[in-house]
Parts: C-alpha cells; structure tokens; sequence
C-alpha cells in the first residue's frame, strides 16, 4: 500500500438538494502524520488565505472548520485590486489575518472598501461590517485602541465582476486616510518556508445560496457576525 486513499467530494447548498459544485477529488495521506513544524518568525504585512467555492455567494459565510486554503501567502498591506491578488477572480472566500501595531492610545478611525462583502474585526469585536453584494463600497469604523498589538482578522468574497479589498486608517491626528503600511502590521505566525497552494472546492457550514435577485426579500437580512 503506498499510504495515499483517494476520496471524492462535493459541496452542498441548503437551498438545493444537489451537489452546488462538481465533485472535488481529494489523495489523503494514510500514513502517520508528521511532527508539526515550528511557527516562523511574525513579519510585516498580513497573512491572506484564499478559498475557492465555485458558487455565486450573496453574503460572508463560515466556512466549515478544518479546511485548507487554496492559497496562503503573506501580502505587505491590504490593498488588493486584481485576480492575481486573490489568486482567483470569481466565486470565492478571503481571510486576511494579521496584528496591528499602534503607537499611542487614541481614537481610530478605519475604512473597509471591498467588492463583494466584508468585515473587519480587531481584537475579536466587529469593528465594521460592509457586507453584502455590491460593487466597491467603503464603510467606516471608530476604534478607541490602546498602544501596542492588536489582533485583525478581515472576511471578504467576492461572486462575479471585479475584485477589490482595501483596509485605510485614520490614526488620531491625521487629516485624511491612508493604507495601513506593512510597518504597523505584523502577520500571524505561520508554519512552512513557502506559502500554501492546493486544489479543490471550499464549502461552508451554513450551504451556499444562489445569487440574489433584485428586490428579493429574503436577501434583505444578513447573518451575524
């Protein structure tokens, strides 16, 4: 036996009682799994994972737990604009996942701009929520922070059209707002020496549902965060 098992799989909407993707096929390994490796060194910039789901989403979802991105790799600033950004250019799920260093305490102002939906959260409260689809949006957040490290996670997908995810800030005194820089970021340590890249179809917890339809009610609530 070679210590390899091939399985087949698929995701599944709630709204349909058939597979919503093609089967994805999947090579297990069998054998015992090996030692974990030692987290690298925290860098600047933040730490993006890409999920491909292959099916039109209408708003952020959970994705099922224990699955593995289709592309992680670190990116200096959250300032993404392109498919080769994301790796993907329609119908999938980003995280951006990072520390965010502040040099005093004071008021911070964010600003979330994204095509599809997204949601900022720092220091595990929701911080700004413009999800939904729609074409590129910006929505605004106040945050009183103290100096020092605080952690950030972004959600993002996108479904059709074009792609956008940017993260600006307003520190307290500045008069406009700005990227965060790489030099106020650190990315969450991370094991390997290279970044992570692997096929197959992505699924949520809560199914998927199809693409909204102008003026449909049950499109108009969004999920909690």
């Amino acid at each position: 036996m070679n210590g390899w098992s091939t399985l087949e799989g698929a995701a599944w909407s709630d709204c349909s009682p058939s597979p919503c993707s093609p089967p994805a096929r999947r090579s297990l390994s069998t054998r015992p799994p090996r030692t974990p490796t030692t987290c690298r060194r925290k860098e600047p910039g933040v730490t993006l994972r890409t999920y491909d789901t292959r099916v039109p989403l209408t708003r952020i979802c959970t994705l099922k737990p224990g699955q593995t991105p289709n592309v992680g790799k670190l990116v200096p600033a959250v300032d993404l604009r392109t498919a080769e950004d994301f790796a993907f250019e329609d119908n999938f799920v980003a995280h951006v996942l990072g520390n965010l260093t502040v040099p005093a305490d004071g008021s911070y102002t964010f600003r979330l701009t994204s095509d599809d939906g997204s949601r900022l959260t720092i220091d595990g409260t929701t911080a700004i929520d413009n999800d939904g689809l729609h074409g590129v949006e910006s929505a605004d957040g106040t945050v009183a922070l103290t100096a020092g490290h605080h952690s950030v996670f972004i959600e993002y997908f996108e479904a059709g059209g074009g792609q956008r995810l940017t993260l600006s800030w307003r520190p307290p005194g500045a008069e406009d707002f700005a990227v965060v820089p790489s030099s106020s970021t650190r990315s969450r340590c991370r094991p390997g020496p290279s970044p992570i890249s692997a096929r197959g179809t992505r699924s949520s917890s809560g199914g998927t549902r199809p693409a909204r339809r102008t003026g449909d009610p049950r499109w108009m609530s969004r999920s909690s965060p």
